[in-house]
């Protein structure tokens, strides 16, 4: 019987529990993935890649003589 009984709180508690229409949600979903950048999707500009080889820099190599 205690196993009935849990079976209906359970069943209490996810009619009480707050619903959206799948339509609202896929809505909502549509519209943060058009205002949010994703990287896998549109690539990583070269000015933003951490990983790209920056040419431009060059090495000094400063030597001091002590006499």
């Amino acid at each position: 019987m205690d196993r009935v009984q849990e079976e209906i709180e359970q069943y209490k508690k996810e009619l009480a529990r707050e619903r959206a229409k799948v339509s609202d949600s896929a809505h909502e979903i549509i519209q943060y993935t058009t205002r949010e950048a994703d990287p896998l999707r549109d690539g990583v500009t070269n000015a933003d890649n951490p990983f790209k080889k920056n040419e431009s820099a060059r090495s000094v190599v400063v030597s001091s003589v002590n006499n």
